[in-house]
């Protein structure tokens, strides 16, 4: 009974006295994946990564440019206030200083407009990521404001297009940022 309907199945090969032999397959199906679809696999997420990496990489040197830009700034603006001010009866400015090193900036404060006498009030060094393009390799800008109209003090003004400017960027030059200071004390 039994034994004849798995014949007419197809499922039993032979008869061996009272005993049914069952063909197995040579392939045996087990669930995975195989070599090559795992290292498909492990390639395409290894640039996924590789690529989010340079990513985050230029972001956070993007948004440390804009971190320094607006440091400076507030160290201009705090320059300007105490000239404005005139904080111990003094000029106040900043001094720009692009350096073999680590390039820095300085807030000081001088008793005239020649600067014969500066004293330092503070120093900010920029990060190893960063430096200046303005002022040029070993060299400084000064950037000093008058007493109580804040106003740039240089030879070029009172004309009202002149300016000061301080360039800054990451290394290798991909972004830069310019700061400008104006005659009439207007710093973007």
């Amino acid at each position: 009974g039994a034994l004849d309907s798995h014949r007419r199945l197809g499922r039993l090969n032979c008869n061996v006295g009272d005993y049914a032999y069952l063909s197995i397959s040579r392939t045996i199906l087990m669930p995975g994946f195989t070599l090559i679809e795992l290292l498909v696999v492990l390639t395409v997420v290894m640039i996924i990564a590789v690529g989010g990496g340079l990513y985050l990489y230029q972001l956070n040197r993007s948004k440390d440019l804009e971190a320094t830009v607006e440091i400076i700034k507030a160290t201009l603006r705090d320059a300007q206030q105490r000239a404005i001010n005139q904080v111990d009866g003094n000029y106040w400015g900043v001094k720009f200083e692009n350096l073999s090193g680590r390039d820095r900036y300085q807030l000081f404060s001088s008793d005239d407009a020649n600067l014969t006498s500066i004293t330092v009030a503070g120093v900010r060094y920029l990060k190893s990521s960063l430096g200046f393009f303005s002022p040029s390799d070993d060299n400084s800008s000064i950037i000093l404001f008058s007493k109580i109209t804040g106003n740039l003090v240089s030879a070029s003004c009172p004309s009202t297009s002149a300016n000061s400017e301080i360039s800054v960027g990451t290394a290798g030059g991909a972004e830069s940022a310019n700061l400008k200071v104006y005659c009439n004390g207007t710093i973007e």
